[in-house]
């Protein structure tokens, strides 16, 4: 009696490791994976027209240490839309709220919690946007500032305890009260010198502020209207807060100073009393240089004519 010939099939795929063990081990590469997320969502986004709708700690693994630097990858595309070059999904989605609620931006969980109440029976939904994706990215970051510690530190039980307080709210059953904690923290100025950071991470508050901040404006200027931004544009971008260049360039902002030393930064306010003083200076300078740049092209025109 004879034997079929059999084939074993077998599908390798790299070993990840979960963002928690990685930023554990190394808390300083918290930084590297929010730049390149944020990157990665946008050319989602822009590129493959993606949007992923659902980013939370378990969606963000670590590749490895390649080419001198970390990797991260983002994967879970279970949520996952198609969307048109206006951010509007391709197709019919989920009508109920979409993403893992600790790490949900605050406009849409306040809007979850506004889907409850009999005070808006005929409300319009929040379209959740790439705006929404970049805050979650935030959410993720500080809830891993607040909740791991590193094996150099010490737990700190007091500490931790005070950090499971604080992380319980954003995930409360009710909406109302998480929306106003989220949003209470974006736009505060240093709110994050206030969190308790583990002892692993408290470093990492300024930096971790400077990410906060551009959610901060575009949270201001939404309560500023009073209701939704006016269009799908201004609705994505937060009123143009909240873009990849614009969370960059708040990011690196802030690591530049940072190289500065503290000589360099007296040499640089030499003969200004405050700080506010020098500020207006370089405005009144960068005034100047546009009025002589604009000067310039007029008189550029009249010899073309």
């Amino acid at each position: 009696m004879g034997y079929e010939d059999r084939v074993f099939r077998g599908i390798a795929v790299p070993l990840y490791l979960p963002l928690d063990e990685q930023l554990r081990k190394n808390p300083d590469s918290l930084t590297t994976m929010v730049k390149q997320m944020i990157k990665c969502l946008h050319g989602l986004r822009n590129d493959a027209h993606i949007l992923h709708r659902d980013i939370s700690g378990g969606n963000i693994m670590y590749k490895g240490f390649i080419d001198g630097q970390d990797w991260f990858i983002l994967n879970d595309f279970d949520l996952a839309v198609f969307v048109k070059k206006n951010g509007q999904p391709l197709g019919p989605s989920s009508h109920h709220r979409t993403g893992t609620l600790p790490f949900m931006a605050q406009e849409l969980v306040a809007d979850m919690a506004k889907s409850r109440s009999p005070r808006f029976p005929k409300r319009e939904p929040i379209q959740h946007c790439i705006r929404h994706d970049y805050e979650s990215l935030f959410w993720v970051s500080l809830w891993h500032a607040i909740n791991l510690v590193s094996p150099d530190h010490k737990v700190d039980r007091a500490l931790q305890e005070e950090g499971l307080q604080y992380l319980a709210g954003w995930e409360a059953s009710n909406l109302r009260y998480a929306a106003s904690l989220k949003g209470m923290l974006l736009i505060s100025a240093d709110s994050l010198t206030e969190a308790p950071l583990s002892p692993s991470f408290e470093h990492l508050g300024k930096w971790l502020d400077a990410f906060r901040g551009p959610f901060g404006n575009a949270q201001l200027k939404r309560t500023a209207r009073k209701g939704p931004f006016p269009n799908p544009r201004a609705h994505e971008t937060g009123d143009g807060h909240v873009t990849r260049d614009a969370l960059m360039k708040s990011i690196e902002e802030y690591e530049m100073r940072q190289d500065i030393s503290p000589q360099e930064e007296q040499e640089k306010y030499e003969g200004y009393e405050e700080y506010e003083e020098y500020e207006e200076y370089e405005e009144s300078q960068e005034e100047e240089a546009i009025e002589e740049s604009s000067t310039s092209d007029e008189d550029d025109d009249s010899e073309d004519d």
